[in-house]
């Protein structure tokens, strides 16, 4: 097998997109051991080849879909001809947020996480995600700009599948997040690699971490359905002392890595850079249920390595009144080593297979 993959992708400074590349990038030699040669192009046009398969990031399209939808359609149409298979990449944010208007176009649509219950996108959600809508109806939160999601058919739903999330960028501590904002990444050896997990391993497992729970979180969105969860908790624990105020890069990591647990709750989505940031800093998640969803790297698994809150946030003070109870360090190292079994050379083998399940799967 030899199958021509053509990778269009956005600027890699932001953290979807380049979460949706690197690990692309990092494991085209495994890749190509198993018959698949890889390109990759920031230009939607597509010259002197016809790749077998085009993976297309959605942020290549975006100010298309906000200028001139026609040029959208116009092409996709010709990226189709092109190739034998068009597989879309929605980067955004949320198991929500679908692009219905593509589907005719693509083969496969793929998300970073996607809900577990596929029929469950045969419904309409407020605010475009599961837990916007679980706040407007449970407790009646209005956004000042209301939207709706699409509802999916049969065949739409057919061509869903779960492709993998932001853990799989490689930019999670101070230097790596600083020197990511360099777009020519294949330059610099510190951003050419994941983080070894066993050496953090070590280092998590001697520090010590006087701070009890981190919650150093952006708190104002425009949509407050959005909003809702982290500005109800911070409400709650302000009154016990969790201080929300942000931090400056280096104050921020620092805190992270002298804390026992991160407080992360859902923002624009469910996963969050935070999750990852808080993972290879040894702080242990705090934040909302995280079962009815699929995504990869899942490093989700509750009481073992993250610690989760209803979403009415009801046993919110009870969870932290409890947390000095828990053994912080087994959960911390627990979601260390499962993230692990994502990235560097152990990662490599799983994700190949990734992507030849993706491939077999189209048809």
């Amino acid at each position: 097998m030899n199958t021509h993959i053509h990778v269009i992708h956005s600027g890699l400074t932001n953290i979807n997109s380049r979460g949706f590349v690197f690990p692309l990038w990092y494991y085209r030699h495994n890749l190509q051991e198993s018959g698949f040669r890889i390109s990759f192009s920031r230009s939607h046009l597509v010259r002197n080849s016809s790749p077998a398969v085009i993976f297309l990031d959605s942020k290549v399209l975006k100010e298309f879909w906000q200028e001139n939808r026609d040029t959208a359609f116009s092409i996709l149409t010709e990226l189709k001809k092109k190739c034998g298979k068009l597989f879309w990449f929605n980067t955004a944010d949320s198991t929500g947020l679908i692009q219905q208007q593509v589907f005719p176009y693509v083969d496969r649509y793929l998300k970073s996480q996607l809900l577990v219950d596929r029929q469950a996108y045969r419904k309409s959600y407020y605010g475009q995600r599961v837990y916007t809508d679980y706040y407007h109806r449970e407790f009646g939160i209005l956004d000042d700009n209301e939207s709706f999601s699409a509802k999916l058919n049969d065949k739409e739903i057919q061509k869903l599948g779960c492709s993998w999330n932001f853990g799989m960028a490689n930019i999670f501590g101070y230097v790596r997040a600083n020197l990511s904002l360099l777009d020519s990444y294949t330059k610099h050896w510190i951003l050419r690699s994941y983080p070894n997990i066993d050496k953090l391993k070590m280092k998590c497992h001697h520090w010590t971490r006087p701070v009890l729970l981190s919650a150093r979180l952006r708190t104002n969105y425009e949509r407050n359905t959005v909003a809702y969860q982290r500005q109800y908790l911070r409400r709650q624990l302000e009154k016990k002392g969790i201080k929300f105020d942000r931090l400056t890069p280096i104050n921020y990591f620092k805190e992270l890595k002298n804390s026992q647990f991160s407080l992360s709750p859902f923002g624009w989505g469910e996963v969050n850079v935070r999750d990852f940031e808080s993972v290879v800093c040894g702080s242990v998640l705090v934040k909302p249920d995280m079962s009815h969803i699929e995504t990869y790297p899942n490093i989700y698994k509750n009481n073992s390595t993250y610690v989760s809150l209803d979403w009415d946030l009801s046993n919110s003070l009870a969870v932290v009144e409890t947390l000095p109870e828990i053994e912080q360090k087994e959960y911390a190292m627990a979601a260390l080593e499962d993230y692990g079994e994502y990235v560097g050379r152990r990662g490599g083998p799983r994700f190949v297979r990734r992507i030849m399940n993706l491939v077999e799967d189209s048809g």
